[in-house]
């Protein structure tokens, strides 16, 4: 095997970005020092190189780092290149335009499931989405869909560590092909998601529909569960997945 190669300052730098996340958008040098355990004068010198490469930003009136626009430019990049992004553009904006609510697609990453592509709702009152949003498998419509499609072993232990769901939920989802949920995750909003099927049959991706929990009322249920199946369906076949092909699917 090859030898392994580790560069340091690579990997301090790396540590750095790495404090960044979803609920922690900005740091002081000394939050940014204690996370990454590194001397103050240590960490600045890899700050001001991440600063003037653009991977981080310094906000001059309160002297905190926030994550730079390279590492906007970098994920919008992978998410661009993904296929499903592309192939699902049309059937997004159908719904979203269909019912004026936020649709997007949630993918497995490991444990947890990350959003790579969106629409956001026009209306004042929305559910709005951010690509790059990353959430648990074990709650909201989305992460249930590809926690139901996860291989057993997975399936078992995650519902171990969060038992919000049933195996017995999790084959009836696949029976169905959605599943709703209200307030899991946040108590104001409402989802519908259905899974994506891959050119193996395999779900990787979850196609769903979120809003302020209640206004989905204003619609026919049955009739969005239908458009948001049908429309996950549609972008399967465009991924290369033909259904009786995988007629052993629990579905």
């Amino acid at each position: 095997m090859p030898p392994e190669y580790n560069v340091r300052a690579v990997e301090r730098a790396l540590a750095i970005l790495d404090c960044f996340s979803i609920e922690h958008t900005s740091f002081s040098l000394m939050e940014i020092s204690k996370e990454i355990q590194l001397s103050a004068s240590t960490t600045l010198r890899l700050l001001s190189t991440l600063e003037k490469r653009n991977y981080l930003y310094r906000n001059p009136d309160n002297s905190r780092y926030y994550l730079g626009a390279r590492v906007a430019q970098l994920g919008n990049a992978i998410f661009t290149n993904l296929d499903i992004c592309q192939e699902a553009q049309p059937f997004m904006q159908e719904l979203c335009r269909r019912y004026n609510e936020s649709v997007g697609i949630y993918e497995r990453n490991g444990d947890m499931r990350v959003c790579i592509t969106r629409i956001n709702s026009n209306q004042t009152l929305r559910s709005v989405l951010m690509v790059g949003s990353t959430y648990s498998l074990t709650r909201g419509a989305a992460g249930r869909v590809l926690l139901a499609y996860a291989p057993e072993e997975d399936r078992k232990r995650l519902l171990k560590a969060d038992p919000f769901t049933t195996e017995e939920a999790l084959g009836q989802l696949r029976r169905d092909g959605y599943t709703i949920s209200k307030g899991e995750r946040d108590t104001a909003v409402e989802s519908i998601a259905a899974p994506i099927f891959n050119a193996g049959g395999q779900v990787k991706d979850a196609l769903f529909m979120t809003g302020p929990a209640g206004r989905f009322e204003s619609h026919s249920k049955e009739e969005m569960i239908e458009s948001i199946r049908d429309a996950a369906m549609r972008i399967s076949i465009q991924m290369g997945y033909r259904p009786k092909e995988d007629a052993d699917i629990e579905r």
